[in-house]
């Protein structure tokens, strides 16, 4: 799809709406970064 479309500006639109709505989740970030890995064959 053509971002500068009807279409892809509206999509715009409701990305940035979304973006404003949720919130960004707060991390600990002076921590050492944990990642679980799981399915290790």
């Amino acid at each position: 799809e053509d971002p500068d479309s009807e279409w892809g500006d509206k999509i715009m639109e409701l990305m940035n709406a979304v973006d404003e709505y949720i919130p960004m989740p707060e991390r600990p970030v002076d921590k050492p970064f944990l990642m679980p890995i799981e399915d290790v064959f």
